[in-house]
């Protein structure tokens, strides 16, 4: 095994037992009779250990920004790699930016949580696909290279197939998600298939029970206030803003999120909503 640092170049199997060697190490030990399953099986673990294969990097992250493959979480820092089935957690006041190898930009904002289901080039003929969910807090997508209907973004109560360059996706509290298109078109879809077209400058909106999709529209006051404090932050490491010190940083941070909370809670109907 390779975490013994000991290299087994040839092994031969018999009755009650084996005996291996590999250099001028010989290495006895008792084993069960072993079937065929099992002898692959043993041959095919050093494959199945293999490190996952990386699907992008990190642009940005600020603050508390995690990624794990499994049950251990780790920090992540500019520049990390992403792999396949790797989930991204962001905390509060927290964001971060990937991109992918197809030239896909992923940015998740505040109490963010982000998992990269699939991820298939169009290599020997296979069919390309990008899948992420997207299981709390907001995300703006920017697609990459690929054929439009290779993407696609879920969460618990709806499916966003993408059709244009620009968008984001928001959910509620309540588990309801929200979409806004900035650019190009999607098609967004609760899970049973009813579906809109979202078009820019609209949003729609499935509610927590996965309902029909709402008829696209402008926005309602505050529905993008999480996007200005996630772009807010990111812009503060950034240049030219990654000389500031570091508690005008956190001041300004502050207020972007004071005011995103304050936004999502303004009525559409009251003076200045909509521009709040």
């Amino acid at each position: 095994p390779r975490h013994l640092g000991v290299a087994i170049h040839r092994v031969r199997v018999r009755d009650g037992g084996s005996t291996s060697s590999g250099g001028n190490l010989m290495i006895r030990m008792a084993l069960p009779r072993l079937g065929l399953g099992a002898v692959m099986m043993l041959c095919c673990g050093t494959a199945l250990a293999q490190d996952p294969k990386p699907i992008g990097k990190t642009a940005a992250v600020q603050r508390d920004v995690k990624a794990s493959t499994g049950a251990q979480w780790n920090p992540l820092k500019a520049g990390d790699t992403l792999v396949f089935k790797e989930s991204i957690a962001a905390g509060d006041r927290s964001a971060a930016r990937a991109n992918l190898i197809d030239g896909t930009i992923l940015t998740v904002g505040a109490n963010s949580k982000l998992t990269l289901d699939e991820f298939v080039l169009a290599d020997g003929g296979a069919k390309p696909a990008v899948v992420t969910q997207l299981a709390q807090g907001v995300l703006r997508f920017v697609t990459g290279t690929m054929p439009k209907d290779a993407y696609s973004i879920r969460t618990a109560t709806a499916i966003a197939g993408v059709r244009g360059t620009v968008f984001d996706l928001l959910i509620e509290p309540d588990g309801a998600t929200d979409i806004y298109v900035e650019e190009g078109s999607v098609l967004f879809s609760n899970l049973a298939g009813a579906s809109v077209t979202v078009t820019p400058g609209l949003a729609s909106r499935v509610d927590a029970q996965s309902g029909r999709p709402s008829e696209p529209a402008p926005p309602r006051g505050g529905l993008l206030a999480p996007v200005s404090a996630m772009t807010t932050e990111l812009a503060l490491v950034a240049p030219p803003a990654d000389i500031l010190p570091k508690s005008t940083v956190d001041g300004v941070a502050a207020l972007a999120s004071a005011a995103a909370s304050l936004a999502a809670q303004t009525s559409s109907d009251s003076p200045g909503g909509q521009l709040k």
